[in-house]
C-alpha cells in the first residue's frame, strides 16, 4: 500500500512539474516582399513545425496551442513593441522568437549583430536584434531562443542605437534557480530545460543573408542541423547549445551564422 501511495505521489509531482510550462513563440516574417516573400512563407511553415516539435519532445504546451505568426499587416514594429510590453512569463516557461525579413547595420555599429527594420523607413525605429534578445531575457524565463534571418550589411540608411544590457541582477537570480526536466523525456528535450539564452543570426557583419523559395539558408541550416544533432547524439553531457552551435554551417560559403549564448549548468 505504501508503494502504491509513493507511486501516486511521484506521478503527482511529475504532473505538477509539467503543469503550466509554456512555450511563448513568435514568428515574424515578411511574406509580402516580392523578392523574399516566397522563401519567407516556407520559413513560417518550417518554424511552426519546429515549435510544435519542441512542444512534443519537451512536454511543454505552446501558448494558445499554436505559435503566434505575425505576417502581412501584423509584420510591423508595433506588433513587436506590444509583445515586448505585454508578455508575462514564469521561470519554468521558455520563449522562441523568430524574425525573417530585411536588416542591416550602421556603418559604425558597435554590435556585430544586425538591426531589423520591419520595412519601416525611419532608422530611429529600427530594432537591434540584440536589444530584443535582452528584453526577452528580462521576462524571467529559464530559456530564450532568438533566431534572426536577415542581412547584416552596413549602410548609411541605418543609425547607431544604444543597446542597454539586460537586468543583470535578475538574470543572476534566475541562474541560481533550479529547473528539473521530467523523467522519461528524450535527450533532445533537455536542451529546453537548460538555463540558456541563445541568440543566433544569419550572418556576420557586412554579409548578406540568402534565401530561396525553399526558405532562408540560415533557417534551413539551423533546423536541419538541429534535427540531425538531437537524433544522433547519445551522450547527454554533449547536449548543450554551445556544442550544437558549432554544427551550424551554411553551405553557400558567403555567410556565417553568429551565435551569442549565455548559459548555466542545470541543477
Amino acid at each position: 500500500m505504501k508503494q502504491i501511495l509513493l507511486l501516486i505521489s511521484l506521478l503527482i509531482v511529475s504532473s505538477l512539474n509539467l503543469e503550466g510550462q509554456t512555450i511563448h513563440s513568435f514568428i515574424f516574417a515578411d511574406v509580402e516582399d516580392p523578392v523574399i516573400g516566397e522563401g519567407n512563407r516556407k520559413n513560417v511553415d518550417n518554424m511552426r513545425d519546429f515549435v510544435n516539435y519542441v512542444s512534443k519532445i519537451s512536454g511543454m504546451k505552446v501558448s494558445n496551442d499554436t505559435p503566434k505568426i505575425l505576417t502581412g499587416t501584423d509584420f510591423n514594429s508595433d506588433s513587436l513593441d506590444a509583445i515586448l510590453d505585454n508578455l508575462k512569463c514564469d521561470f519554468k516557461d521558455i520563449i522562441i522568437f523568430y524574425y525573417s525579413g530585411h536588416g542591416g547595420r550602421a556603418i559604425n555599429d558597435k554590435s556585430k549583430l544586425p538591426q531589423i527594420i520591419f520595412n519601416d523607413k525611419d532608422p530611429e525605429v529600427f530594432h537591434p536584434i540584440e536589444q530584443i534578445w535582452y528584453k526577452l531575457i528580462d521576462k524571467g524565463t529559464h530559456f530564450v531562443l532568438v533566431l534572426c534571418e536577415s542581412g547584416n550589411m552596413a549602410s548609411d540608411m541605418f543609425v547607431m542605437h544604444e543597446v542597454p544590457l539586460f537586468d543583470v541582477a535578475s538574470l543572476v537570480k534566475n541562474l541560481q534557480k533550479s529547473i528539473y526536466p521530467p523523467q522519461g523525456l528524450s535527450y533532445a528535450s533537455s536542451l529546453f530545460y537548460q538555463k540558456a539564452y541563445v541568440l543566433a543570426s544569419a550572418c556576420q557583419e557586412n554579409e548578406n543573408a540568402y534565401i530561396t523559395p525553399q526558405g532562408g539558408l540560415f533557417t534551413n541550416a539551423f533546423l536541419s542541423k538541429f534535427y540531425d544533432f538531437v537524433n544522433s547524439t547519445t551522450d547527454r553531457d554533449s547536449i548543450n547549445w554551445d556544442t550544437f552551435s558549432k554544427h551550424v554551417t551554411i553551405d553557400n560559403m558567403k555567410q556565417k551564422a553568429v551565435f551569442n549564448i549565455i548559459s548555466a549548468k542545470v541543477k
